[in-house]
C-alpha cells in the first residue's frame, strides 16, 4: 500500500481547514464572524439599528408619524419582523418638561429637553426642530454605568406626535464645482425613539427591540 506523503497530508489539511470554519459558523449561529483584518460582522441587534437609522433617514421615514413609528415592525437578514418599535399609542400628545433631568437608574443616563428656537448661530433646518435634547447614553442595549461618555451629545428633537420623538443631527456632505463646496444638509437620525408617557414624570428610549428598551424618570 503506497504511503500518504507529507505534501498529501497538508493538502489534505488545507482542503478540511474551509470545512471546519463552516461548522464553527454553524455552530455560532453567525454571531462573531470576522472578515477582514478579524473585524466581527454585525449581530441582528446591530444590523436592525442601522437599519432603523437609514429607514428613518428616507423620505418615507422623514414623513412617519408618531402612532406609525410605534407600529413600525421590521426584518433584518433571515430574522423577518423580528424586530419593532412596539410603543403605546395615545391621542395625547406629551411634552417632557423642560430642563428636568430624566435618569435611567440602572446605568445613570440622562436624558435633558430644550424646547424653542435653536441657539444662535446654528444651522436651521427643513425638518422643525420642536428644541434639542442632552443625552448621555450609550446607544443598543450595551448601555451601563462604565460605558457611559463623560458628557452629553445635544441633537435636535422632532416631535412625530402621538408622544413620540426623534432626535437626528443636521448634517452635510459637500459638493466640489469649478473649486466651489457647495453644502448639501440632511438629517441624521440617531436611531433611538422616545415616547413620553401621560404626566411626563417618565419616558421610553427604544432602538427597535426589546432589550435596548431604557426608561427615563425625572
Amino acid at each position: 500500500m503506497k504511503q500518504p506523503t507529507k505534501k498529501t497530508g497538508i493538502r489534505n489539511g488545507m482542503l478540511l481547514l474551509p470545512l471546519a470554519i463552516l461548522l464553527l459558523l454553524a455552530c455560532n449561529g453567525g454571531h462573531g464572524r470576522l472578515i477582514n483584518g478579524g473585524y466581527p460582522l454585525p449581530g441582528p441587534e446591530e444590523s436592525a439599528l442601522r437599519k432603523l437609522c437609514d429607514t428613518l433617514g428616507t423620505i418615507e421615514g422623514q414623513s412617519l408619524s408618531g402612532a406609525q413609528l410605534a407600529a413600525m415592525r421590521y426584518g433584518v437578514d433571515f430574522h423577518p419582523d423580528t424586530f419593532g418599535i412596539d410603543l403605546p399609542v395615545t391621542d395625547i400628545d406629551e411634552r417632557p418638561v423642560e430642563g428636568a433631568t430624566y435618569t435611567n437608574k440602572e446605568t445613570g443616563g440622562t436624558l435633558v429637553f430644550h424646547f424653542g428656537p435653536l441657539p444662535a448661530g446654528e444651522e436651521p433646518d427643513s425638518v422643525g426642530p420642536v428644541g434639542t435634547i442632552d443625552m448621555r447614553n450609550v446607544i443598543h442595549s450595551w448601555e451601563s454605568s462604565a460605558s457611559l461618555p463623560d458628557s452629553a451629545d445635544t441633537m435636535r428633537l422632532r416631535a412625530r406626535g402621538n408622544s413620540i420623538y426623534t432626535p437626528y443631527r443636521w448634517v452635510h456632505t459637500g459638493r466640489h464645482k469649478y473649486n466651489n463646496y457647495t453644502p448639501q444638509w440632511f438629517a441624521e437620525y440617531h436611531g433611538g425613539i422616545i415616547y413620553v408617557y401621560p404626566g411626563a414624570d417618565s419616558l421610553v428610549l427604544t432602538y427597535g427591540y426589546e432589550a435596548s428598551k431604557r426608561i427615563y424618570r425625572r
